[in-house]
Formats: structure tokens, C-alpha cells, sequence
């Protein structure tokens, strides 16, 4: 009874999950005109921003196509060149504050362009701070990619490094505050390009480029142009001039030039700092928890004061003043979010400045003015001493503000405003969404957004309609053209929309689809050496895979897991053994209340094969219980019937105690290590791109893919921090996730 219990429990999880789990590129809403003017509303699941509508104009006779509405997934102001810029899935936008026109880049690939969209991470793009170049990545198909640079005063484009690996999870390159300068990553290890060596056309091999240092959240440039990077307790602090030198290209170029010794060692994979910009103090925040400004000039090293985080808030911005005070913008908590303030005075703490729902923080960079991001407003301060807000703009959905030469740029859900010195609203540059389109009795193309109405104006631009639109019903059919959406299945896409010719036998797709999802499948079913074991899905149905993590004791990496997770629409499961919950009771109940399945990785850790311990079926029924106990002591919910031991030890002892307390044992058929005990070159030789690669070339359809959460020993690289990196390449590879429960289902378990 039981049995038949937990089977139709798996039913019912199977469809709930692969439900929520549908994360696919939704188009609607098409219509034509008499002048074969097609519109089209898609729906993009953007993993840094979450869903947003875009409008699509195309014509029926070319099939070309273009984005009306500008989501600002990522964007930016450039002072010197009075130009506010939108990258989206759609392509990369720019527009001139001093003439007032749109222009798309041809940079990066665009949708206009003929471009699929992709459900992928989008292409990393890094724009100099003054705008002029443009630091990309080009995709090439051999599986590598390209770290390219475009003039854009000169026209020209130079391909910086080439044959790197496709991951996206850290930054590709930093640029030096004056545009002089980036560094980039290779792997891990770091390189330098200088902007003065491109003009004078001598640029040396990429070899000679090579900084001696490694991993790109080591290194932060300060607002002075000096570059920072540190090296367990050391910092190094290498001025532009340095990179000429000989002798930086060799471990000895070190020795000399350190700038301070930290009082921690610093661990990039979960610590991150930021620098002043005279070098004096650095703020470093140790496994995401522990804040503490450190005075770098002061022999002692004496920390000043210390800021603790709870687990379920963030440091989600930080900025350093002119005149050494630091900023932090802390989302999240029983105290919501909140600015504190650190003074850079002897004996100071930091101290509360404002609290409420704050969305964003901006400091200008050349004075001591700071703007926060509200829901319905932006404040902007014009120092520190004053609590309350000099000038509040009204506006929804802020998402970034900008100081222009004459007053401000608004970057928003909705819409990016204009506004005068004043905060009085000067122009609407573009929309950011749209929630229904059409066009006029009159042939106006119309538009509403966040409960708007606006008028096109052709080149990207709107007008505000003072009255509710009227729009003429949809049509299907006009003129030479008759449009009509087909649904696809093995794509990216929900739907096509297809364009036919009446006077003729031609049908075409309007938006050009994505490649199709490959059909490769083995003729394999499910292995049932067990009734109560379970280690792979089918071969033959799809090609489904699912993700298992495993949190032994510590939890470093769990809350960003969870983020990926959520921007991905992915569901997993995690098994926890009693060791994790009671040293993490904060992310276990956070665990329980969230959509992922958990099971029980049994009381402890330890290796079970070990001569030295007596395993039977009563050790293991009580550590079950134990396990059990704690996780309900903890969140007041039960785990899941799904376990497994550690290390994956099985026998028969084993899989009596699953069968006898009808727990399912969950194996996997991709075995590997991922937290290693020992290394034999010690920390830095485990290379978890390398793991992850090796990983990858074993995955096969219905496979169970284990990660382990947390610190170990002897790493300094974790796989779980290149999972963006893992679930790219199997959707390149034409993989969905699917919950465990219902990988179960799906395989008649």
C-alpha cells in the first residue's frame, strides 16, 4: 500500500515539476496590416532579469525583423561620449543623448540580425568605461570561443585570446577605471592587454601577456588605476606602468611588490573585496557572512569594525567614496534591506543610513553624491551626513540610474527616462516592455506598457497618448499574406509563426528557429537490479537529465546554487546527512520550503567501506531515523523517501534497509570526485574545468548528475560553482532537467 502510495506521489511531482519547469521562449499576439507589417509579442525568460515582453515588427516580403521595446537586461551611461547603451537577448542598443537617435550595434549578434534567441547565458559583453571599445565573446564551432575587441571609433576588430572554454561564470575581463587598460582571463590564469600597445600597433604575443597571477575575483582595479590582486594573505598592488616591466611575466616579479599583508587568507571561490581608491583600506566579505574593513596602512593590521550577515541576507552593492568612506547595500534579512555606512574614522562602526525596499545603490563616480533605487522612486543624496533623500524622482521599476551631463538616465522595467537636474521627466528614451500591441483604425502601431499607451515613431521611438487606444481587431490574413502559428516540439521555442503566400505555394518561418534539439537515444531501459534501487533514467524516452547535490557539513555555494537553480527553472534534489542540518539550520529550512526535493544522506560522514567500522542492518536503520528526526526537528516537515550513503557505499545491507523502511536508494551512473581528500600537488591542482569537461563527455539521457555543496579540504576550485557552465553545455546538447521523482516516473519506476 505504501509502495503504490509513493508511486502516485511521484506521479503527481512529475507533472507538477516538469510544469514549473518549462522555461521556453513564448511568442503571441501576431498581426498583420495591408502593408505586410507583421507584429509579434515574445516572452523571453531572461536567467539575470527573470520574464520580459518584447514587441517584434517584421515584414511579411523579407521576413526581416526587429525589436520595438528594449528590455535593459544590462546597460550603461558613457559621460564622454553623452551615449546611454541596452544589452538584451535581442541584440545591443545605443543611443545618443546629445542627438537623440538609436542606433543598433553590429558588435555582437543580433536578433535584426537574423540571430536565434537563445535560452543560453548570454554572451559576455564588457564595455570600456569610456565607451569606445568593446570587449566580446564570439562563439566558434568547434566548441571554443573567442574574446574579441571592437573599435568602435576605427571601425576595426582584433581578436585578443582564442580556443577558450565556454564559461561564463565568472567575468571574462575587467577594464581599468581610465579605458587604458583590461585584464582577462585564460582558464584561470590571468593576462593583460594595454590600449596604448593596440594604437602604436605593438602588441606582444599573448605569452608575454601572462600577469603570473590566477583567477579574475582575485584582481580588482581601484578608482586611482591601480590594479589589486591578491594571493592567499598577500596583496599585490601593480601599477599600468608595471606591465612593461620583464620581470612581471615570472613568479619573482612578486617578491617585491607586495602592498600589505591580510590578517585572513582570502579564498576566491567565496570571498570577495573592494579597495579604496588611495589603497588604504579594503573591505573584505569572508564566505559571503563576515564584512570587516581592513586598515591597510597601519603595521598592526588591526581590523576595524566587523559586519555579520544572516544567512538569508547579501551584500548586493558596495562603493567607496572620495573621501575613503564605503557604502553597502544589503538586501534581504529580518531587517530588509538597508544602507550602511563605514566613515573611515578611527574607531568608527558602521551605522544604519536608511532602511526600506532598496533595489539598487549608484555613486557618482567624481563626487560624493549616491542615488538608491526604490520601487516607485530613486532618491538621490548629496552626501552621507543626511539621512533623508535632496531630490526624489518618481519612477517604477528601477533597475540603474546614471548621472549625464545635464542631469540623469533612468533604467527601469518599464521604460528608460530621461530626466532634467530637477528630476522633472524630459523624455521617455525607449520601452522596456510590452503587454499588448496593435495597430490603429488609423494604421498607427500602438503600444501599452505598465498601463500606458504609446505611439511609434519609427527609429525606436515613442510618444505618450494622452487617451485610451483604440486598436482595430488582429488579423491573420491581408493582402498577399496569411500568418499563423504551428507549435514546435525539441526547440527552444514554443511556437512559429509561419508566413504564406496566398498567390502561391510558399510558407515560411517569420523568425528564424533555433537549431532542433538532436534525437540521440540508446535503446536502453531502466536497470531494475533492485525493486528499491534507482541510478539512471531511461535511454530511450527524450533526453532528460537531472541534478543532485549532496550537502555533507559545510554550505558554502548553496545559496548561489539555489539562485542558478531558480534562473534556470530547474528543479533538484538535495540529500542532507545530520552533520549539514545542524551546522547550516538556516539553508535546511530554507531547503524545506522550497520547490527542490530533499532526501536523506544518512546520519554522518564517513567512509562505510572501512574494515574498522561494524555496518549492519540496525546501524543503518538508526542513523536513517536519526537523520529523520533532525530534519523534522529543524524545518517540521519529513524528508523524502530518497537516500543514498556516503560515498555511494552499497551492499546488500544496504538495499535490505531500503526495502524494509521503503526508502529508495538513489545511485547514479556517473561516478566521479568531486572533493577530493588529497591532491597530490596540493591546493590548485584540482582544475574543476577540467572535471567538469571529463563530466560532461560521459553524460548520457536519463543520467543523475551529483555535485557536492561546500568547502573541502584541499580545493581552492569547486564544480558546483561552474554549474551555469554544466547546464549551458547539456542544453547546447539538446538535454532538458527534469526532477529525479519524475526521471523515476518516466522510467515505469
Amino acid at each position: 500500500m505504501q509502495r503504490k502510495i509513493l508511486s502516485l506521489f511521484i506521479i503527481f511531482l512529475s507533472v507538477f515539476s516538469l510544469w514549473g519547469q518549462s522555461r521556453k521562449i513564448e511568442f503571441d499576439s501576431p498581426d498583420i496590416n495591408d502593408r505586410g507589417e507583421i507584429l509579434l509579442r515574445a516572452h523571453y525568460p531572461s536567467l539575470s532579469t527573470g520574464r520580459y515582453s518584447t514587441l517584434i515588427r517584421g515584414s511579411a516580403q523579407t521576413l526581416r525583423s526587429e525589436a520595438l521595446t528594449l528590455y535593459p537586461e544590462q546597460s550603461w551611461y558613457f559621460p564622454a561620449r553623452n551615449e546611454y547603451m541596452i544589452y538584451n537577448a535581442f541584440g545591443c542598443f545605443s543611443f545618443d543623448l546629445s542627438g537623440g537617435i538609436w542606433k543598433e550595434n553590429d558588435f555582437v549578434p543580433s536578433f535584426s540580425g537574423g540571430s536565434p534567441l537563445s535560452l543560453l547565458t548570454r554572451l559576455p559583453l564588457e564595455m570600456s568605461p569610456d565607451g569606445r571599445y568593446a570587449l566580446f565573446v564570439y562563439e566558434m564551432e568547434n566548441g571554443k570561443s573567442a574574446l574579441r575587441l571592437f573599435d568602435r571609433d576605427r571601425r576595426v576588430v582584433l581578436t585578443v585570446s582564442s580556443g577558450l572554454e565556454r564559461d561564463y561564470s565568472l567575468p571574462m575581463a575587467k577594464w581599468s577605471p581610465d579605458s587604458r587598460y583590461f585584464i582577462y582571463r585564460r582558464g584561470r590564469d590571468l593576462y593583460y592587454f594595454s590600449m596604448d600597445q593596440y594604437l602604436s600597433d605593438r602588441i606582444p604575443a599573448e605569452n608575454f601577456r601572462k600577469t603570473g597571477f590566477r583567477d579574475i575575483r582575485s584582481a580588482v582595479w581601484s578608482s586611482s588605476n591601480y590594479l589589486y590582486v591578491i594571493r592567499e594573505r598577500s596583496l599585490y598592488r601593480i601599477h599600468s606602468s608595471e606591465f612593461f616591466a620583464r620581470s612581471f611575466y615570472s613568479d619573482p616579479f612578486r617578491s617585491g611588490s607586495v602592498w600589505a599583508r591580510l590578517p585572513l587568507a582570502f579564498e576566491p571561490a567565496f570571498d570577495r573585496y573592494s579597495i579604496d581608491g588611495e589603497g588604504k583600506k579594503i573591505f573584505l566579505l569572508k564566505n559571503s557572512r563576515e564584512g570587516m574593513v581592513i586598515p591597510l596602512a597601519s603595521e598592526s593590521m588591526m581590523q576595524a569594525p566587523v559586519l555579520y550577515l544572516s544567512a538569508d541576507s547579501s551584500v548586493t552593492d558596495s562603493h567607496w567614496t572620495p573621501e575613503g568612506s564605503l557604502l553597502l547595500l544589503i538586501s534581504g534579512g529580518k531587517e530588509k534591506d538597508r544602507l550602511m555606512l563605514y566613515d573611515g574614522k578611527a574607531g568608527s562602526s558602521f551605522r544604519e543610513l536608511v532602511r526600506g525596499d532598496l533595489k539598487g545603490l549608484e555613486h557618482e563616480a567624481a563626487g560624493g553624491r549616491f542615488a538608491l533605487i526604490r520601487d516607485n522612486s530613486v532618491e538621490i543624496h548629496l552626501g552621507t551626513e543626511n539621512h533623508d533623500a535632496d531630490l526624489v524622482i518618481p519612477f517604477t521599476g528601477g533597475l540603474n540610474f546614471f548621472w549625464t551631463r545635464d542631469g540623469y538616465v533612468c533604467s527601469g522595467a518599464e521604460r528608460s527616462v530621461l530626466f532634467a537636474s530637477n528630476g522633472t521627466e524630459r523624455q521617455t528614451i525607449s520601452l522596456s516592455r510590452c503587454d499588448a500591441s496593435g495597430f490603429s483604425p488609423a494604421g498607427d502601431l500602438l503600444v501599452r506598457s505598465a498601463g500606458n499607451w504609446y505611439k511609434y515613431n519609427e527609429a525606436l521611438s515613442w510618444s505618450l497618448l494622452g487617451r485610451e487606444a483604440e486598436l482595430r481587431p488582429a488579423r491573420l490574413n491581408a493582402g498577399d499574406y496569411r500568418i499563423y502559428q504551428e507549435k514546435l516540439t525539441g526547440s527552444s521555442y514554443d511556437t512559429t509563426l509561419k508566413v504564406r503566400i496566398n498567390s502561391g505555394f510558399s510558407t515560411n518561418d517569420f523568425i528564424r528557429l533555433p537549431r532542433l534539439l538532436p534525437d540521440l537515444q540508446e535503446k536502453e531501459v531502466v536497470r531494475k537490479s533492485h525493486p528499491w534501487y534507482f541510478d539512471h533514467g531511461t535511454r530511450s524516452e527524450g533526453r532528460a537529465v537531472t541534478l543532485v547535490f549532496n550537502g555533507i557539513d559545510h554550505a558554502e555555494g548553496t545559496a548561489e546554487v539555489l539562485e542558478v537553480l531558480e534562473n534556470y527553472g530547474i528543479k533538484a534534489t538535495f540529500f542532507l546527512n545530520g552533520n549539514f542540518i545542524h551546522a547550516n539550520p538556516y539553508l535546511t529550512k530554507r531547503l524545506s520550503r522550497s520547490a527542490h526535493t530533499v532526501g536523506s544522506l544518512f546520519s554522518t560522514w564517513f567512509d562505510m567501506s572501512d574494515p574498522s567500522y561494524r555496518i549492519d542492518t540496525e546501524f543503518l536503520k538508526k542513523g536513517l531515523a536519526r537523520n529523520e528526526d533532525d530534519y523534522f526537528i529543524a524545518t517540521g516537515k519529513e524528508m523524502s523517501l530518497l537516500w543514498h550513503t556516503p560515498y555511494y557505499y552499497l551492499d546488500e545491507d544496504v538495499l535490505d534497509v531500503s526495502s524494509a523502511l521503503q526508502y529508495v536508494y538513489i545511485g547514479t551512473d556517473l561516478p566521479h570526485d568531486d572533493r577530493p581528500e588529497y591532491i597530490p600537488h596540493g591546493r590548485g591542482g584540482y582544475d574543476a574545468l577540467e572535471e567538469a569537461n571529463a563530466l560532461l563527455k560521459r553524460v548520457k539521457p536519463g543520467s543523475i548528475i551529483t555535485l557536492t555543496l561546500g568547502r573541502g579540504d584541499v580545493q581552492d576550485e569547486y564544480l558546483f560553482s561552474l554549474l551555469p557552465y554544466v547546464i549551458d553545455e547539456l542544453l547546447r546538447q539538446g538535454y532538458e532537467f527534469i526532477d529525479l521523482k519524475g526521471m523515476m516516473n518516466a522510467g515505469g519506476f
